[in-house]
């Protein structure tokens, strides 16, 4: 399956089926006020942060700084499990954690602002969010074959049965335990964390486990990013009904829409 194509087509067609339901011109930069404003601003919020934190992670990767890219990496997740909580907030009402920590004061985005990464990524597993056939067959034996190398580096107290649980448990479910992985590296940024669990910082074998935790980062943005554009997609088709409804309130509908988004000027950030 080739993700990023997908994206890619399904960006394209949505542009145009919005522009032609708003009868503006179908491009990004029309067509872009409409999608603010119909996503919200927290929505909008986590999608610009996973962006930009995947964009600066390529920097840091192109400059050989592969713990920074590493970090990064793990933020874009970060953010892209919170935009998935928003998109599929009554999903996300269902799951243990949620029912756990929520309390009779706090809204539904509150509950998810005090969510920790360890916390989205228990979420993403009761839900899902990242089935097996998404994630690339062949990255996924790479890193198969690369992780009892990283183990000895990360979890040095590891012994070879825990190891070998570890490999099984990402040919079961790959996008879950990529997530951990993600996560273990990220919780090295904290100097404590060596220490507690014992991690060997040998500068040739953290450089290769860095790379390796980035490559299974962004396998990861790839496959949240196409479950928004499915999500995305199964909103869009909503659009054909659009068309049922007596000409009039159509022109009344757009003309209310674009009365809107014009009356946007300030930038969501």
């Amino acid at each position: 399956m080739d993700k990023e194509a997908l994206i890619r087509t399904a960006s394209t067609q949505a542009i145009d089926e919005i522009a032609r339901v708003l009868r503006i011109e179908p491009t990004q930069n029309s067509v872009t006020p409409a999608l603010k404003l119909a996503m919200g601003s927290d929505l909008m919020k986590a999608y610009k942060l996973s962006l930009y934190f995947g964009l600066e992670a390529d920097r840091c990767f192109d400059q050989k700084a592969f713990f920074a890219s590493c970090l990064l990496t793990a933020a874009a997740n970060e953010a892209f499990l919170t935009l998935t909580c928003i998109q599929e907030e009554q999903a996300v009402m269902t799951t243990s954690i949620y029912r756990g920590l929520k309390k009779p004061s706090k809204t539904f985005r509150e509950t998810i602002a005090d969510l920790s990464l360890d916390k989205l990524i228990k979420i993403s597993n009761e839900l899902g969010w990242i089935p097996n056939d998404v994630v690339n067959p062949e990255l996924l034996e790479a890193v198969i074959q690369d992780f009892p190398k990283l183990a000895e580096t990360v979890y040095p107290n590891w012994n070879a049965a825990q190891v070998a649980q570890k490999v099984e448990a990402f040919r079961r479910a790959p996008g879950p335990e990529m997530l951990k992985v993600m996560q273990d590296m990220r919780n090295l940024v904290h100097a404590t964390r060596w220490l507690k669990t014992g991690s060997l910082l040998d500068d040739t074998e953290f450089e290769s486990n860095c790379k390796l935790a980035v490559i299974v980062g962004r396998e990861v943005v790839l496959c949240f990013s196409l479950r928004s554009t499915r999500t995305f997609e199964a909103n869009l088709q909503k659009l054909g009904k659009f068309e049922e409804l007596p000409e009039s309130v159509k022109a009344r509908v757009r003309e209310l829409l674009l009365s809107d988004i014009q009356g946007t000027t300030e930038e969501i950030v």
